[in-house]
């Protein structure tokens, strides 16, 4: 399911702060924890892209929550270019989250309900880059903020426009 991050057209430029290698989930009692490992990263040595974990609370294949998080810098966990979206409304991915539904006429995540910090929780979700290894990023999700799910689907995205609005839309 994986695709390897070239630009369109020549495919002549490698991006490997885009190339996810493998992904891992935990949880405790408070928090679900996803690692996104890359291959590489880009020419000044840092992780330019934005990185995403969507969850699927209801099990549809569509996307309830997307967690966003920009350039990630730091190894200590932060809320600094984190941002979580809800499908309040439950389109993301049209009529079938699998299948072309022709033009879509959806919202996909329509609603931000954390940036940076602030929202309704400021404990909703963090991020850092592992301080053990710069090829992954950490993320960490309050259980509660995200409606306490107890099973779930996952999904990670890497890339450099990730626009939540469009998100998973088959055309």
């Amino acid at each position: 399911r994986f695709e390897r991050p070239f630009n369109a057209k020549t495919m002549d430029t490698y991006f490997p702060y885009l190339d996810i290698v493998d992904t891992f989930v935990f949880q405790d009692e408070t928090w679900i924890y996803g690692t996104l490992i890359i291959k590489g990263l880009d020419s000044s040595n840092s992780l330019a892209g934005k990185y995403a974990l969507e969850l699927d609370l209801d099990r549809d294949g569509k996307g309830d929550w997307l967690i966003v998080a920009s350039n990630p810098v730091s190894t200590e966990w932060s809320v600094k270019g984190v941002q979580v979206y809800q499908d309040a409304n439950n389109d993301v991915g049209d009529l079938s989250a699998m299948y072309t539904d022709g033009k879509a006429t959806v919202d996909g995540f329509e609603t931000l309900v954390f940036d940076q910090g602030t929202g309704e929780d400021p404990d909703t979700a963090w991020v850092r880059i592992s301080p053990t290894d710069a090829n992954m990023v950490e993320f960490a999700m309050n259980r509660v903020a995200l409606a306490n799910p107890t099973q779930y689907l996952i999904h990670f995205w890497a890339g450099r426009n990730i626009a939540p609005a469009i998100f998973d839309s088959n055309y």
